[in-house]
């Protein structure tokens, strides 16, 4: 029994085809991302700090459990690819997740402030956006083989999620000087964003309800992970760059807050400031890259990242922060985007986005880490030691520098 994907086997469509999916693909990266809890952050960073009084380790703790879904992304792949739900493998589940992400959202409007409570909406609000994202992430590959689409479809996928950091941050930060109410219902709306239009231009046959291959080829796919070098370097790799104790998410939001007063208008424009370094750096990267290999690059990455790191030692004012933070979003976005190609070529041959979507769930978790032992100092200790951390922080990635050449050689040796 062929038990190959349906929308892989048809014929290649017309133009008219291809624009309608890749507007479903626009939106689903958009919706997907914009609704997500950690981009639209400051309305809930600010409930939680002022109305439930969390220390800067809880609620760095609240939004890493928070968060607990997208580290079993590649889970939720091998289920929509070998169960298809209602007879589809991408349309029902991306309706699904949406409404799972949107009723959750409301409810998180209306539910009693309390801790536990907010947590686990939230957890289903990221439940949700997982299985719609895994969704469309795999209509990507489809529809990129059957179109040879790639070369336009993946750099969409990046400009849109871009874009989402970039509206976030300012969205957020004026969101959050409103009740709590008005910020669940528009990230609702915005989960749902991609329900009509995907119902409208998404057209899959009905799938084999028999899929006990796929099953088996899953099996085969976890087992071959378990046994090559290269997933497990990176994992190495992941843990050693990112896993140094952080200051830039819940540290430096309270930071801001309690020592330099900045108001949340102030702290989503300086974020899209960031997001905006980004794009500049995304660009620098795409042109200079094809001169320069993986194992030159992740040297300077990793310094560039530490000097970003160390000029907010001068974070001091509305004016510095702009520079700072415009600096440090360059110098993050360049080793991120040297850690991504290290991941898609430390993928095995056989199981790409099984194992892509592994690696980057190792990706988030070592950023986790590295964000809760960052607040626990922060904690642990007064205000100023934020200073202290910046240091560690700077000097723990550059360390990395020294061993990453040598950990680099052992993932290419196959």
């Amino acid at each position: 029994m062929d038990h190959s994907r349906p929308d892989q086997n048809a014929e290649k469509g017309t133009p008219l085809d291809l624009r309608r999916l890749a507007t479903v693909l626009a939106v689903g990266f958009f919706s997907t991302t914009l609704a997500q809890p950690e981009v639209i952050e400051l309305p809930l960073q600010g409930l939680l700090k002022e109305v439930l009084h969390l220390s800067v380790t809880q609620m760095s703790l609240f939004f890493s459990i928070g968060a607990l879904a997208w580290y079993c992304k590649p889970f939720v792949g091998i289920i929509a690819d070998s169960y298809p739900l209602l007879g589809t493998h991408r349309l029902s589940y991306i309706v699904l997740g949406a409404v799972i992400a949107a009723a959750c959202w409301l409810a998180a409007g209306v539910a009693p402030l309390r801790y536990t409570f907010l947590l686990g909406i939230v957890v289903m609000i990221n439940a949700g956006l997982v299985i719609a994202s895994t969704a469309v992430g795999g209509l990507l590959v489809e529809v990129s083989r059957r179109y040879d689409a790639s070369a336009r479809l993946v750099p969409m996928r990046s400009a849109v999620t871009r874009a989402c950091l970039l509206v976030g941050g300012p969205l957020g930060g004026f969101l959050a000087t409103f009740a709590f109410g008005l910020s669940t219902t528009i990230c609702a709306v915005v989960a749902l964003l991609v329900v009509p239009i995907a119902m409208i231009w998404l057209h899959e046959r009905a799938a084999p309800k028999d899929s006990l291959l796929a099953w088996q080829n899953a099996k085969l796919q976890i087992r071959g992970l378990l046994h090559s070098r290269s997933v497990w370097g990176f994992a190495a790799l992941a843990f050693l760059v990112l896993g140094v104790p952080d200051f830039h998410d819940r540290p430096l939001y309270y930071y801001r807050i309690d020592v330099l007063h900045f108001s949340p208008n102030l702290i989503g424009w300086l974020k899209a400031a960031a997001a905006a370094a980004g794009f500049a750096a995304a660009f620098i990267y795409y042109r200079g890259r094809p001169r320069c290999s993986l194992e030159w690059l992740i040297v300077p990455s990793l310094l560039l990242n530490a000097a970003g790191a160390l000029a907010y030692l001068l974070y001091a004012s509305p004016v510095s922060a702009v520079f700072i933070d415009v600096a440090d979003g360059f110098s993050a976005t360049i080793l991120g985007l040297v850690l991504m190609e290290i991941a898609v070529k430390s993928s095995p041959s056989g199981s790409e986005a099984f194992t892509l979507s592994l690696l980057l769930s190792v990706f988030n978790l070592a950023d986790a880490v590295s964000d809760y032992f960052g607040a626990l100092l922060y904690d642990s200790y007064t205000a100023s030691f934020f200073f202290h951390l910046v240091w560690i922080n700077a000097a723990g990635t550059a360390a990395t520098a020294l061993i990453v050449p040598s950990l680099m050689r052992w993932i290419g040796s196959k």
